[in-house]
């Protein structure tokens, strides 16, 4: 071992945290080294010394008293310094925002109105709140029913969504694509942005 690496390993040595190993190491090496030996006793001494002093109890009130002399931080004015040094990053969210909210407005502004989309209306018949697909009529496309439920007896050529309702299935009803219900308000935020990336 070198000289310095012992004097970097001597507080370890002190604190027994080296191995069995690099404590024989270092032994080996103070027992040839005057220097590094002397450095060891020094730093005995010292830590003898330290632990001989009177041990000075800190007032009752020294903590409170240091947390009242610490200037006061208000949060308000941490974030309005925040926004000061990033104004284009508050501009573009504060947009972001107002924009998500515009859209989840107008998706919900229409309340519980019956709303059907499908590229193919004319075999849909609409009766009470509800959609049917009749029984020997085929429904091309995809079809979305909200706020309603929907009653298939015929047959369905792509994707059913049903939104706030229920699907209705006959024992003659086909559907060749898939058949979702959405119900939760997060499930129709999620489907409402799915449709946005996927038309």
């Amino acid at each position: 071992m070198s000289c310095k690496s012992v004097q970097l390993k001597l507080h370890q040595y002190l604190d027994g945290d080296l191995d069995l190993n690099e404590q024989l190491q270092l032994k080996e090496h103070l027992s040839q080294c005057t220097a590094c030996r002397d450095h060891l006793l020094e730093l005995e001494k010292t830590i003898h010394l330290v632990r001989s002093l009177p041990r000075e109890e800190a007032p009752f009130s020294f903590t409170s008293d240091v947390l009242a002399r610490l200037p006061k931080i208000h949060v308000g004015r941490v974030w309005l310094n925040r926004m000061k040094r990033r104004p284009l990053r508050v501009a573009v969210s504060f947009f972001l925002i107002l924009t998500m909210a515009g859209m989840i407005l107008s998706w919900f502004e229409e309340g519980s109105k019956l709303r059907v989309l499908s590229s193919d209306k004319n075999q849909l018949r609409i009766e009470n709140g509800a959609v049917y697909v009749p029984a020997g009529e085929v429904v091309e496309g995809d079809l979305v029913v909200e706020h309603g439920d929907l009653k298939v007896d015929g047959q369905v050529k792509g994707n059913v969504v049903v939104i706030d309702g229920k699907v209705l299935l006959s024992s003659t009803a086909r559907i060749s694509g898939n058949t979702e219900e959405i119900h939760r308000l997060i499930d129709v935020i999620l489907y409402r942005l799915r449709t946005l990336v996927h038309p």
